[in-house]
Order: C-alpha cells, then structure tokens, then sequence
C-alpha cells in the first residue's frame, strides 16, 4: 500500500464503510482487539450500541494508557480512541504497571491478564550468539546493538529485524532511512549477521540458541519476544523495559536502567555457567506464568461472565423449618441473598459503605421481584403469620435485645435462626468519631467542674 493512496480522502472513507459493513455482517457475541485507535471506537459504536455485543480491549503497549500522545497524533483518532477506551466491556492488561498507569490516566479499572503460549517441554540447547528480534523502529533502538557488536569483537551477535514494505507505519521515510542505515552498518561489523526476516514457526530455534537475549527499547509492554526467550531457556538483557521488574524478581538476566556501560560489562563477563542459570529461571517463570494451559480457563471466565444477562442470575429460595426467617416484612430474607450477591459482584472489597448500600438495595428490589414473580413464599407458622399482618415482624419481640437474623430458642418456640447472608448496615466512621468526641468533650468538662 503506497503513502499515496493511503493519504487520498475517498480511500479512507470507503475503508470506514467497508469495516462498519463487516461489523454489521459478523455474527460474534465478544470483539476482542489489541489496536489502540479508531478501531476501538469503530467496535463500540457499531457492534456494542447499535448491535449489543460486547467489545474487549487488550492493551498491547504502556503508551496505550497516554491519552495526550494519542491526541497529539489526531484529534479524529483521539475522540475514537477515547471513547472505546471508556466504554468498552472489558480492559485486559499486561502487567500491573499498565493496570496501575491505566487508572492513574484515565480513571478505568482493567484486569491483568499475561500474554500466553503453547510451551513445549525445555530443552537444553547449545548457546553460542547474542541475539536481537524487533521491528525496524527507532523506538526499538537498533542502533545500540550494533554499537555493543562493536565493543564486543570476540563476541557472534544475530540481529532480525523484519521491515514490512506494505505497512501504513513502515512506509515512512524515516523507517526506510533508518533500515537503509542499519543494513549499510551491518556490513561493517564482522562479527554481526543481519537478517531481514524469519517465519514465526521458525523464529523461536534461533531463540533456543542464544546466550542471552537484548532488548533496546526505550519502552513496550510486554514484548513477546521476552517469553519467546524464556521458552528457549535464554536469559535477558534489557537496557531499560522489566514490566513489574520481572527479570530482576526471577533472577532472569539484568536490566541495566539505560546504561549502556552496564550492558556491555554484563556480555563481556557472562561465562556458561550464568548462561545456564539464567536460563532455567526463564523457564521455569514462564511455565508458572505464562502457560496457555493455565491461563486459557481465567479468559473462559471472564468471557461466560460477559456474555450473562441478567436473569441468568436468579436467587436461590431458602427453604428453612419452622420457624420462618423473615423480618422486617415479608420475603425480607428470600431477597436479601441477592442483594447480599449483587451488592458483593459490583461494589469490590475496598469500596465505601454508601455504595454497598445503594447497590445492596438494587439488589434487594430485583430479588423481591423475582420472588413476587414466582410466587414463592417461605414456610411460617401460623403465630408468626398472623403476626406479619400486623408488624411485619416474624419470630421475634419489639425489645433492644432483639436483633435482625437472630433468635433465642431460649425464650420463644417462634425463634429466628441466624442468617450469615442477611444485610446489617454498619454505623458509619463519622458517627463514631463524632461520638468519641462528645465523649471526650464531656468527661474534660466534668473534670473542669471538679476541679
């Protein structure tokens, strides 16, 4: 695709026409994409509100989570851009650094998610280069590799460095520039071989055979270029990128902060034995972590979830022996399970009392409706019945000592039984404080007094 014909006005319109004319044609109930862009607005607009389906982010970058870079590239990208990042279903993330950086930026909450492969059982193979993969970017820093091939003579340093003539992105005069800089260099460096591109079946062999792998990019997510490494029981030496400082955790290799010194001293003093080291944490970090086997049910999960509707999630009805658990008013305790459910699924642990309330009473209403709706009345005596006509109360006196969800066999054949599910609203942290406090004002004021 030449720069021409992507610049030209109809093409990028007839190209808007032809996704949103896809989108209206596909049958799926979930949009996965990991293009942080229009495309993500597209998905909302068409497939979440004018079809209800259910649109699904994954961050493929730590920029994705930098709203003014996106903005100062297009204001037509950025408004797209913006509004699918805030109204898409799910946000899946890489690391806790980008689900950190996601909610400082933007306010959203994502869900952390490693990137996966089918991993094969490890095989010790025979190391002898240093290796680079990337794409011909200058954000991936190539040159710097070429400067270590340099420092480092007695070294065999392999760089692929795949450049995709078709691309939008690779058409640049810059990229062109920098590929022909890079292959003209190259030339110069015996100890460096250049290759232009490999097949993704064939690239993970020159992985297995690496001493250590080198990563020079200024930033990126989480590279897969990293697992691919820890599959081939490969070290890693990364100028700057350690997503949640993982390969200084697991004992993987060094991250040298951006010093290039560091990075060289770190080649020339790396001996078989700390190749060998190096590589079995890999393996056995990416085993644990990253194991399409492990990880594939947490996705299924978060899929079925999406794709419930509300009624899927009905209460289940009490059934309980005489004498009933209901107070309040009747069928209080039958609803009180699903709002107990629903307040719990979207109010997290570390939210305030005032949401809980608001979305426990939601929740109470729907499972009133629903046990109206059925019909479903549990099972009382006749004194606790005709005693709901007139209170509202059942198996339990109007005294102080009496409270909602329990019962003294003791004193009543109409006992209440204890209900771990049933809803007691907390007294609020103010009302405390301020109660501490008249109680600290009058005790100072009595000693005054005395004295």
């Amino acid at each position: 695709m030449c720069p021409e014909t992507t610049r030209n006005p109809i093409h990028k319109v007839l190209k808007i026409v032809y996704l949103i004319k896809t989108l209206f044609q596909n049958q799926s109930d979930i949009y996965i994409t990991k293009t942080a862009g229009e495309m993500l607005g597209w998905l909302v607009l068409v497939s979440k509100w004018l079809r209800g389906k259910k649109v699904v982010f994954r961050m493929g970058s730590d920029r994705d989570t930098d709203l003014r870079y996106w903005k100062s590239r297009s204001l037509r990208l950025y408004l797209l851009y913006r509004l699918g990042l805030e109204n898409c279903d799910l946000i899946l993330c890489q690391s806790d650094f980008q689900q950190a950086q996601l909610y400082k930026t933007c306010r959203l909450i994502g869900k952390v998610i490693k990137n996966v492969f089918c991993l094969e059982p490890g095989y010790t193979h025979i190391k002898d280069y240093v290796l680079w993969v990337s794409r011909c970017m200058a954000l991936k820093r190539p040159l710097l590799f070429l400067e270590l091939a340099r420092r480092i003579p007695n070294e065999k340093f392999i760089m692929i460095m795949p450049v995709n003539r078709e691309s939008k992105v690779y058409s640049d005069e810059r990229i062109t520039a920098l590929s022909r800089r890079i292959a003209e260099e190259a030339r110069e460096i015996p100890n460096l071989t250049l290759i232009d591109f490999v097949p993704f079946d064939e690239i993970q062999s020159y992985y297995n055979h690496a001493k250590i792998f080198v990563n020079t990019s200024d930033f990126e997510g989480f590279p897969n270029s990293f697992i691919q490494a820890c599959m081939g029981r490969t070290g890693i030496l990364s100028l700057k990128v350690d997503p949640d400082g993982f390969i200084t955790k697991n004992n993987l290799g060094l991250c040298c902060g951006d010093d290039f010194e560091a990075a060289v001293s770190f080649i020339q003093n790396l001996n078989s034995s700390m190749v060998y080291e190096y590589g079995k944490n890999a393996f056995d970090y990416v085993s644990k972590n990253h194991d399409i086997r492990k990880t594939a049910p947490r996705y299924v999960r978060l899929f079925e979830k999406l794709l419930q509707r509300p009624d899927d999630g009905k209460s289940k009805m009490i059934q309980i022996e005489e004498p009933a658990l209901d107070f309040f008013r009747p069928n209080f305790a039958l609803a009180v399970e699903e709002g107990n459910r629903i307040a719990a699924e979207n109010v997290g642990a570390a939210d305030t009392g005032g949401m809980r309330n608001k979305h426990f009473k939601s929740g109470m209403k729907k499972g009133m409706e629903t046990i109206q709706s059925k019909g479903a009345k549990p099972a009382r005596s006749d004194a606790s019945q005709s005693r709901n006509d007139k209170t509202g109360w059942s198996g339990v006196s109007q005294g102080k000592k009496d409270k909602p969800g329990w019962g003294d066999s003791s004193q009543s054949n109409d006992q209440l039984i204890y209900d771990p599910t049933a809803y007691r609203p907390k007294k609020s942290r103010y009302t405390a404080v301020y109660r501490l406090k008249t109680m600290l004002g009058d005790r100072s004021r009595r000693e005054n007094r005395a004295l």
